[in-house]
């Protein structure tokens, strides 16, 4: 059986309204690591059978306390509810959609997608030889070079081929 994020609503995953993490002590802490959301981390996230399910949100958990920043491209959500409805159910994607936005200007900073990192993506995905390649992967990556992000939230191996380090890492 599929559920739908076991635990709890997106919300109360990502608490923290101010954009400002807490620390032990109730003191906020600075924001001072920068996370881009990959599609696949959302999903596992939602998707309570996924494999990377408790990972995903042990990772969350652990990095809020350190004061950290979510960032999402423009493609980020559509990615996700299109994913979500193709392996969980459109009611679900729906139910995600309409979430996430209410908590997307408060809890996660938007990327700007400009022309030079539509042409850096560009640039990756032709150099890219696997058979399925993900343009918005290439998104990604131009993204975390572009704007000097510290770790990507993602299960992807992708990210890996070009030296990004991924947030379980922090």
């Amino acid at each position: 059986m599929i559920t739908y994020m076991e635990e709890s609503k997106l919300s109360s995953i990502f608490e923290d309204k101010s954009l400002l993490a807490q620390v032990s002590g109730g003191e906020p802490a600075p924001l001072n690591i920068q996370i881009l959301m990959d599609a696949d981390g959302f999903v596992a996230i939602v998707k309570g059978d996924d494999t990377n399910h408790r990972g995903a949100l042990d990772i969350v958990n652990r990095l809020e306390k350190r004061g950290v920043l979510f960032l999402i491209t423009p493609f980020t959500i559509p990615e996700s509810a299109t994913v979500l409805s193709y392996k969980v159910s459109h009611e679900v994607a729906r139910e995600f959609l309409r979430e996430v936005r209410t908590l997307e200007l408060e809890e996660f900073g938007i990327l700007e997608f400009n022309e030079q990192i539509k042409q850096r993506a560009d640039e990756v995905f032709v150099r890219e030889q696997k058979k399925g390649t993900s343009y918005f992967d290439c998104v990604n990556i131009a993204c975390m070079e572009h704007y000097h992000l510290d770790a990507i939230f993602s299960f992807d191996k992708v990210y890996h081929t070009h030296n990004l380090r991924y947030a379980d890492e922090l």
